[in-house]
Formats: structure tokens, sequence, C-alpha cells
């Protein structure tokens, strides 16, 4: 693939789907196990959140979809953070996506934090993009798609709604990132 269209691709939408990412269990190391659902200790940090700020949290549950109540929808960065503390300690026996997901908790921005936590899609670590990037440049370079790995990576993520209620579920993405 051409340098143009893979930076087209790149600016078109940064967290879509990237041309040289292959979902494919390709990584040195030994296979994943299936993700395994969220456990009622899971929650327990996203309980302790709204208990603190008197809202109430609704497990499992549909969000209203009433024209007011989506209109009113907003960010908890609270929450935010904790779905990513969740994926994180849910990553354990994954090293190299763990350090990421620590890297994004540490020190990333709320934008991808959020793009993490709510966005669709495949999510993509802006590190691994960057490299990518700077790759795609070098006239010279030959495909990297043999050096991303996408993988099930699965969270407790709330919705916020106006009046402060939390809807939360456990949610699945594909995460990719770069390993060599």
């Amino acid at each position: 693939m051409e340098r143009r269209s893979v930076l087209a691709s790149i600016g078109a939408g940064l967290f879509g789907q990237l041309p040289f990412v292959r979902s494919a269990p390709a990584a040195p190391a030994s296979p994943a196990p299936t993700p395994q659902p969220a456990t009622t200790s899971d929650y327990e940090p996203f309980r302790k959140i709204a208990k603190a700020k008197g809202v109430k949290i609704f497990i499992d549950q549909p969000a209203p979809t009433t024209a007011a109540a989506v209109s009113e929808l907003h960010l908890d960065m609270n929450m935010v953070r904790a779905s990513i503390e969740n994926a994180i300690a849910r990553t354990k026996q994954k090293p190299e996506l763990n350090k990421k997901l620590q890297r994004l908790l540490g020190n990333g921005t709320a934008v991808q934090q959020v793009e993490f936590v709510h966005g669709s899609g495949k999510y993509y670590f802006p590190e691994d993009l960057e490299k990518a990037i700077a790759q795609s440049q070098n006239v010279n370079a030959s495909s990297d798609a043999q050096c991303w790995v996408c993988e099930n990576v699965c969270t407790v993520v709330c919705n916020c709604l106006g009046n402060g209620d939390q809807y939360c579920k456990d949610k699945c993405k594909e995460v990719c990132h770069k390993y060599c």
C-alpha cells in the first residue's frame, strides 16, 4: 500500500480501521485466554464512585432511550478512569497490553482515555499510531502488518446521564497494539 494511502486512512479517522493491522493472534506469546465476564467485584469501584457522588447506579440495565435522556448524556471521568483500571486488572496475563493500558491511565489525555472506554470500533494506542505513521513515511520500510495484534479486552463501561445516574455494563472491544 502506498504511503499516501496509509496516511489518508489514518487521517480519515485515527481510531478507525487501519489497513496495515491484522486481527490475528500472530504475537509471539502463547494464546491469550478468552476474556472472562465481569464479576461482582469488578463493579465495586463503580458502586463506590456512584455512592460518593450520591447518584444511582444500574448494572446491566438499559439506559433510558427517550430523546431527553439521550440528549443529557455526559462524561464522568472518574468512571472512565475506573474502566481503564478494570481493563488493567483484567489483562494481567498480557504483560505488553497491560503495560500500555497502565501508560494510558497514567499519561494519556482525557480524550485518549475516553476514546478507549467509549469509542466505537477498534482501539489503537497513541504511541503505536505514532510509530506506524513514522514508519509509513520511510520509503524503504516494509509492511509492519506482522507487528500488530488485535485482541479482545473487556472492561466495565458506565454511561452517565445528565442527572448523574450511571448505567454500567461489561463491554469487550478489539484493542490493537504493536509488539515489535
